[in-house]
């Protein structure tokens, strides 16, 4: 199913160890000025919600990195199809 505002990008293992594996991270920007931008990060030591804008340039920073070391959403969504092909 294609929803016009999600992107899938895959991070093949071929491009090793990378910054986004400790855990997922949910960057949260509002069109309300009252309601702040910030950063809920869920750890095993439970949920944190990030506001300072340090924290936030930094997750922001990875998110680009992360973005750069993914493939691209045609080529994403032909490796997940390859993948689930390839299951018994």
């Amino acid at each position: 199913m294609e929803q016009p505002h999600v992107t899938f990008q895959v991070i093949p293992f071929t491009k090793g160890a990378h910054p986004g594996m400790p855990g997922s991270f949910v960057h949260l920007d509002f069109p309300d000025p009252a309601d702040p931008e910030l950063v809920y990060v869920d750890t095993p030591a439970g949920d944190l919600f990030l506001e300072s804008e340090a924290e936030i340039r930094r997750y922001k920073s990875m998110f680009e990195h992360l973005q750069a070391l993914a493939v691209g959403p045609d080529d994403s969504a032909d490796l997940l199809a390859e993948v689930a092909g390839g299951r018994d």
